[in-house]
């Protein structure tokens, strides 16, 4: 009988737990930034649910997130994604509870909002309807969704033309083509409006940029026509519609008058001047039209009172002045006229108070101010005029001087006209950061209002109020502001890899990560996985931030590049604010790969070497590294991307010893595998027994795979598995990774998929030839990727034309290679994402419809396990890719206060005394089964493999019974 204690450095939760089906998660600390923005000013209420496009980033393609439409029934639990589209914007409705959208291609390389797209709300129902990028001859037409009348949708696109749809492709049809001289309006609300059965919108005359005129359609080519006055003449420059009375009034010019009020039923005899308010051609401006009551509203000028409010029953003779606000010839200037009731509100300034909230019945003693919000002459409550309406209460944005831009609500009574939430908490604007969506605009969802919001935490993200409670209705995009620049290259292959991006870094001792602080800006923050994150060094003091990246760990010291006011440094880090320090000046560095001791990376002029010191820096190769291809050694040599300054050669494979003397005795190029000034540009190093694999382009075959043995000789192409036309004959072989004595990768060889790209399948080579393992996906989507290896297989991200992007793994055989795991089941995605396997499970993020993104394991049985509900319920934290420190794994995730949060999966302690379960192996060390017994006993013929922490302490008087055998190991630590 014998007993042994693992001692512990900290008190931490227990990593080993007999039985286990679930790790252990523990929060370290909040982390000290925010995250970002992901739903703007674009909600659609329809059939009970309100739907809105977000960028919910599940992974990183190319820099553009992989978006969703949402959909939610006003509540937390019922907001989830509906259906993953990137791009997704400009939401209008159709008959039968349907809806079209504009979707983004990027098939040139950058989005062009091109693509038509119809819902009924259900994934299965969401489709593509149309491109207007008509790609074979070059010719690339966005589109603007502007108005639906009568079940359809109309849309300008930028040929330009005029479209309409019915959700269906065959009522998707061209209505009318302008002249090529001509532009169409971009579909701003003041410019259209559906009226009856037909639509009513501005659209430049034929060969003018300057005249836009007055068209209606009915969504059919002949009832598409331009609409002249009475007098046989267009009407120039219309727009603020309105309502009323079964006619539609609106501001414009007929080119005699200036902009005036006009009216019209719909016929050109009916199409006529209401009112010359301001006769000749200055005009009366007219702007803001709104019904309200038995009038409508609108704000005007005369010569004698300014800019006013306006009131009009359809007839010139009570079209009048409701109240000269600012008395005299100044201005109360009313703006954003909004009905509530039979009363209009709006926004004006009396000259005593600033811009405030008003009201008015139509009468000038009913007329009157509502609240002095931010009290005082030189008080201005708003700028920023949004206003919408529910539940009795008006809501608008405003300033009370203390809070910043927030909401606000009010029944119209000065005592009941309240700041609905500081969402924001203290002077900052919840409602406003003049760059992203300027204010927020709110939008009716029953008897409550919707709007976005930033309270500092989620970035813009989807609030309600019913104007009793205002609160974020869910965080769409959480935990994804403060970590990034994850390696692209394992989801498109354009990109090539290396540790450019890498900001959120663990080694034995330090997590080390980028943050966005609202004081420090982008700066680094260190922990040691127990306490809180803390700023490691205010690199570039002011709130722009330093924007650190490349954290690499080498020789007991931590290297990164970030900035100061010189530019882009080399820093390196003991782990302390003080002995945190630059290396050298403006050597721009990334690319970071330890070698002889040395830590060696790409920068300004070429690849250096650097031993911590500014002395021992030194450049070893003269000219442009390429800086999306890690360098890799192989038997002793470095080998590396670049191209010499002043060489008739392009970027090629260069290879050194690492000798700073710059001769080609140390440092030369090993082949020249585009020949001439042509760029072969190898990337994607993967060094697979003792030769070289990487992927290059030699001009003639197209982007390969090739590989090297270290001479010129056996340098050569694999085999060119693209030798089609198709995808101008590039494979494009990504994500390497050696198992089973073989080389997997993706790769397309020409066949299937639409797009330029191509699709993409699972390939595998022994280096002489390549076999196609599995056909998964026939679209251009970069899949699968991720690849990670874990109990004999290759785990990795998928879809085929069944389901959207799930864990998928293979034995290296067709048949081996299949589905885990449908988590979100049909065409929608899970997206596992950031695989990572540690002990006897695979981490991932994920996410399904009971419980959101969370973190998540597949265990040795092949069944996935929640790791944690962080933020309860179907909301999701939308955790982070994992890191390793120790024997624990890190990650970040969003509470359900919406704050971010670092947190660890096991690893936080050992239990203080361990009894094996000795399974005997051939290897005479069988795996630790731990428990809470506080008796150790090995009997004889047992063989056991203690794992400890940072020691293992054996009580006095411990010793293994005859015939068995008991090994410590020490992994660094209880963390």
């Amino acid at each position: 009988m014998k007993t042994l204690t693992l001692k512990m450095a900290l008190p931490v939760l227990c990593l080993w737990t007999a039985g286990r089906t679930a790790a252990q998660v523990s929060r370290i600390a909040t982390s000290p930034v925010r995250t970002v923005s992901s739903v703007g000013n674009d909600f659609l209420s329809l059939d009970g649910k309100i739907y809105m496009p977000s960028s919910y980033k599940y992974f990183d393609l190319v820099n553009s997130p992989y978006s969703a439409i949402w959909e939610s029934d006003g509540t937390p639990a019922g907001t989830h994604p509906m259906t993953y589209i990137d791009g997704a914007s400009q939401l209008t409705p159709l008959a039968g509870n349907k809806f079209c959208f504009v979707t983004s291609d990027a098939s040139f390389g950058i989005p062009f909002e091109s693509v038509l797209g119809v819902s009924d709300g259900t994934p299965g129902g969401t489709q593509t309807l149309k491109s207007f990028l008509d790609i074979p001859n070059l010719q690339l037409y966005t589109i603007r969704l502007f108005a639906s009348a009568n079940g359809k949708a109309f849309l300008f696109s930028s040929q330009p033309a005029l479209w309409v749809t019915d959700g269906t492709v065959g009522g998707t049809e061209k209505l009318v083509e302008f002249s090529s001289a001509s532009f169409v309006y971009s579909g701003e609300p003041q410019w259209s409006i559906a009226h009856g059965d037909e639509v009513y919108f501005a659209a430049y005359l034929s060969g003018s940029s300057t005249q836009a005129a007055l068209w209606k359609s009915d969504g059919t080519a002949a009832g598409t026509v331009l609409l002249k006055n009475s007098e046989g003449n267009p009407l120039l420059q219309p727009q603020h519609f309105v309502e009323y009375g079964g006619e539609l009034f609106f501001s414009a010019t007929d080119g005699s008058t200036g902009m005036e009020l006009w009216k019209t039923d719909g016929t050109q005899s009916g199409t006529v001047l209401l009112k010359d308010i301001v006769p000749g051609s200055v005009g009366s401006s007219p702007m803001g039209l709104t019904a309200a009551g038995s009038k409508f509203y609108f704000s005007a000028r005369d010569l004698t009172h300014g800019t006013e409010l306006w009131s009009s029953d359809g007839t010139a003779g009570n079209t009048q002045m409701v109240r000269d606000v600012y008395t005299g010839s100044g201005s109360g200037q009313p703006m954003a006229l909004t009905a509530m009731g039979n009363s209009v509100y709006f926004f004006a300034n009396e000259g005593v108070h600033g811009v405030e909230l008003w009201k008015s019945d139509g009468s000038g003693g009913g007329t009157q101010l509502v609240k002095d919000v931010n009290p005082g002459p030189a008080g201005q409550s708003t700028g920023l005029l949004s206003t919408g309406t529910a539940n009795g209460y008006l809501f608008f944005v405003a300033d009370d001087g203390t809070h910043g831009m927030e909401v606000w609500q009010s029944d119209g009574t000065a005592g009941n006209t309240l700041l609905a939430r500081d969402i924001l908490e203290g002077s900052g604007s919840g409602m406003f950061n003049g760059t992203e969506y300027e204010v927020s605009r709110f939008y009716t969802f029953a008897d409550r209002i919707v709007f976005s919001a930033d309270n500092g935490r989620t970035g813009f993200e989807p609030w309600i109020s019913d104007g009793v409670t205002t609160r974020l209705l869910r965080d769409t995009n959480p935990a994804s502001g403060f970590i990034e620049g994850y390696i692209a290259s394992q989801v498109f292959p354009e990109l090539g890899e290396s540790n450019n991006g890498t900001q959120w870094f663990a080694d034995q001792d330090h997590i080390l990560f980028t943050a966005d602080d609202p004081v420090y800006g982008q700066e680094p923050y260190i922990s040691d996985g127990q306490a809180a994150p803390v700023l490691l060094k205010d690199l570039k003091p002011g709130s722009e931030g330093s924007s650190p990246g490349h954290y690499t760990f080498h020789g007991g010291q931590l290297y990164f590049a970030g900035e100061d006011a010189e530019g882009n440094q080399l820093w390196v880090s003991d782990g302390t604010t003080a002995g945190t320090r630059k290396i050298g000046s403006g050597l721009n560095p990334s690319n970071f790969m330890p070698y002889k001791g040395k830590l060696y990376f790409s920068g300004t002029g070429g690849l250096y070497a650097t031993d911590g010191t500014t002395a021992g820096t030194v450049r070893v190769f003269e000219g442009i590294v390429k800086e999306d291809a890690l360098p890799q050694e192989m038997n002793g040599l470095l080998y590396f991307s670049a191209k010499e300054y002043s060489s008739s050669y392009g970027t090629e494979l260069w290879v050194t010893d690492g000798d700073p003397t710059l001769s080609a005795a140390h440092t030369h190029m090993l082949k020249d595998i585009r020949p001439g000034s042509g760029e072969g540009a190898p990337y994607n190093f993967r060094l697979f027994g003792n030769v070289l694999f990487f992927v290059a382009n030699d001009g003639t075959h197209g982007t390969e795979l090739w590989k090297s043995d270290g001479t010129a000789a056996g340098t050569q192409m694999v085999q060119d598995l693209n030798n089609t036309a198709n995808y101008s004959g590039n494979a494009r072989p990504y994500g390497l990774t050696p198992f089973n004595g073989q080389l997997y990768f993706v790769a397309s060889d020409g066949a299937g998929g639409p797009g330029l790209l191509g699709s993409y399948h699972l390939f595998k080579t022994d280096g002489t030839a390549i076999s196609l393992v599995k056909r998964l996906n026939e679209e251009s989507d970069p899949a699968p990727f991720g690849f990670t290896v874990f109990n004999s297989k290759i785990y990795f991200t998928a879809k085929d034309p069944a389901h959207g992007y799930e864990l998928w793994a293979s034995d290296g055989t067709g048949a081996g290679t299949a589905l885990v795991a449908d988590m979100l089941p049909g065409p929608l995605a899970s997206a596992p994402f950031g695989l990572i396997a540690q002990e006897d499970k695979l981490y991932f993020a994920a996410t399904d419809q009971a419980n959101g993104y969370e973190p998540r394991y597949l265990d040795s049985g092949g069944q996935v396990h929640l790791v944690a509900d962080i933020k309860t319920g179907p909301a999701g934290s939308l955790s982070m890719p994992m890191v390793r420190k120790g024997n624990a794994l890190y990650f970040w995730a969003s509470d359900d206060d919406d704050r971010v949060a670092l947190y660890k999966i096991g690893g936080s302690g050992c239990p203080d005394t361990l009894s094996p379960n000795g399974i005997t192996e051939s290897d005479r060390k069988a795996a630790i089964s731990v428990s809470t017994a506080t008796v150790n006993t090995i009997p004889s013929g047992a063989d056991v493999t203690y794992q400890g922490g940072g020691f293992v302490e054996l009580n006095p008087g411990f010793a293994a019974e005859s015939g068995s055998v008991f090994v410590s190991r020490v992994l660094g630590g209880c963390q």
